[in-house]
């Protein structure tokens, strides 16, 4: 009778504290994702900066091309970032990367319509120094705030996962030690 119900209720315990295990972890598992796509994004980023800085020093068109590329892997990770975010402070993080990227975009593109036109060299790279290294600083601020908040995310999953795990299982010893002093008391 009552060794049944406790082992029971035991199995259950496990079964519950497993599913509730795995839930937290999807959690866990989505944020951890999300600080992917950021670290991919500022990746993106950087690719298409070197790029751009190529195509300045070099003239090769080549390097525009990699540059569209590497803008275009940028922009499908935003586009993803923007369809997790998660909250209001997320979603501010992601105006702020919008709103940087699109100055440094548009300081970029002064820059190479320099280049293309032949500019003499000390207008571009005043031009440069100027307006793009300063945009492209508060860009890289932006996408760094925007990855810590990920990070924190997901050490925040982890340690709820954690004491999640720990409630119930402090629950269902105190319900297994109930149940065992019923039966011996009965």
């Amino acid at each position: 009778g009552m060794v049944g119900v406790a082992a029971l209720g035991g199995g259950l315990a496990f079964v519950v504290i497993g599913w509730l295990s795995k839930a937290d972890e999807r959690v866990a598992s989505a944020y951890l994702d999300r600080a992917l796509l950021v670290e991919h994004a500022r990746s993106a980023r950087e690719e298409e900066s070197a790029s751009a800085r190529a195509y300045l020093l070099t003239g090769r068109e080549v390097s525009l091309a990699a540059s569209a590329r590497d803008r275009a892997a940028f922009e499908a990770d935003y586009t993803q970032l923007r369809a997790s975010a998660v909250g209001s402070e997320d979603r501010e993080l992601l105006e702020t990367v919008r709103k940087r990227d699109v100055a440094y975009e548009e300081s970029i593109e002064r820059v190479l319509a320099l280049r293309r036109a032949n500019a003499p060299e000390t207008e571009i790279r005043t031009d440069f120094e100027a307006s793009v290294v300063p945009a492209k600083t508060e860009l890289d601020t932006a996408l760094i705030a925007t990855s810590a908040r990920a990070q924190r995310q997901v050490v925040r999953a982890h340690e709820a996962a954690a004491d999640v795990r720990v409630r119930v299982t402090a629950v269902v010893g105190v319900a297994a030690l109930f149940v065992l002093v019923l039966a011996v008391a009965l």
